[in-house]
């Protein structure tokens, strides 16, 4: 072979490929994620800055697929009531969907708020409610219901009160009005206190008017509004760490997607839901910290005291099994394996919520 001939022919081969482009090139797979809350809330955060690019890192690892992300939070399309029907009827591919506000249509999700005092540990407790929801197929299929396939799960830590005034004991929040959310508000059936529903961005100004006596609030929820400043006496009541969000894809779109790219979303889901209770954990403690440096006063509730508290209420646990029994749901089937579950993993209840 000459090598004029050679060269020709390795010019050739170069344009050949310049051309023709890499072999096998990435397909795109277009994702928007969404949520009503903006970044700054952990379970937005993380969405934002570990799930989105630990799937596209893990993607890239084989480099078959590439998703092109739409990134909208803070309520750009959607605000938080209507999150999760923008994710069911398509108008985005996945989402934070924050539970609370969907007791109508997901009321098996609400199993952690009916049997309060069990664990502060959100890990833990997000752990177990996995395994619920891996035992009871029924969980699962609500999301298929609504066109939604569930990816991670998220929460608070345990929730405490902000007081104007000192608690020593149950006896001193009877007949004080307490803000509360809507999920939570049974929890003062039988304590004398005064439940008025609320919210986080509300709390500060209707303590510092009067609306409140006082906030039951997860401790780390706290943390941006300094509510030490108009209720100087946090309480550590451990009412326990709640289950109260999840990440979910359109069904639909979910469909579509490669099954390893499904793979790679439930695995990386899992992880999700681990990082965020660890932080949710870390802030709560931080709480009582800075409320200290603040120059507030934190108190612990005594156990006899949390004991007679969570004896006070209904059980709730039992009523709301019974309504879902009633329903066609299996409302006591969750209460039942929840527990079982709870207690395997260590967890030692105030209240036997599915015995009494």
């Amino acid at each position: 072979m000459t090598r004029t001939f050679a060269t020709a022919t390795a010019a050739a081969a170069l344009a050949v490929l310049i051309h023709s482009g890499p072999a096998s090139a990435a397909q795109e797979i277009k994702m928007t994620a969404i949520s009503g809350h903006p970044p700054v809330i952990a379970v937005v955060k993380y969405l934002k800055n570990y799930f989105i690019p630990e799937v596209d890192k893990r993607l890239a690892e084989t480099g078959k697929y590439k998703i092109k992300w739409t990134q909208a939070y803070a309520g750009t399309v959607a605000k938080v009531p209507a999150v999760f029907e923008a994710i069911e009827q398509g108008i985005a591919d996945m989402g934070h969907v924050f539970m609370g506000v969907e007791s109508a249509k997901m009321p098996m999700e609400a199993i952690t708020y009916v049997t309060p005092f069990g664990t502060s540990d959100l890990v833990k407790q997000l752990d177990i409610v996995q395994k619920l929801h891996d035992a009871v197929p029924e969980m699962n299929a609500a999301y298929d219901k609504h066109n939604q396939v569930l990816i991670a799960l998220a929460g608070v830590d345990s929730y405490h009160i902000f007081a104007k005034f000192p608690v020593k004991s149950l006896a001193d929040i009877k007949g004080k009005k307490l803000g509360i959310p809507g999920a939570a508000a049974n929890w003062l059936k039988g304590t004398g206190a005064k439940a008025v529903r609320g919210n986080l961005t509300t709390y500060y100004n209707s303590l510092k008017t009067g609306v409140y006596d006082g906030v039951v609030v997860f401790g780390s929820g706290s943390l941006p509004f300094k509510f030490y400043e108009v209720a100087p006496h946090l309480i550590s009541t451990n009412v326990g760490a709640m289950f109260s969000a999840v990440l979910s894809v359109n069904k639909d779109k979910w469909n579509s997607l490669p099954k390893e790219v499904q793979k790679i979303f439930r695995d990386v889901g899992r992880e999700y839901t681990r990082i965020v209770g660890a932080d949710r954990v870390k802030a709560g403690k931080t709480t009582f910290a800075v409320v200290k440096k603040n120059k507030g006063k934190v108190t612990q509730l005594p156990d006899a005291e949390r004991t007679k508290w969570a004896q006070s209420m209904p059980n709730l646990g039992k009523q709301w099994a019974a309504a879902l029994d009633k329903k066609g749901l299996p409302g006591t089937t969750i209460l039942n394996t929840y527990m079982k579950l709870a207690r395997e993993a260590g967890v030692k209840f105030a209240r036997d919520w599915d015995k009494e």
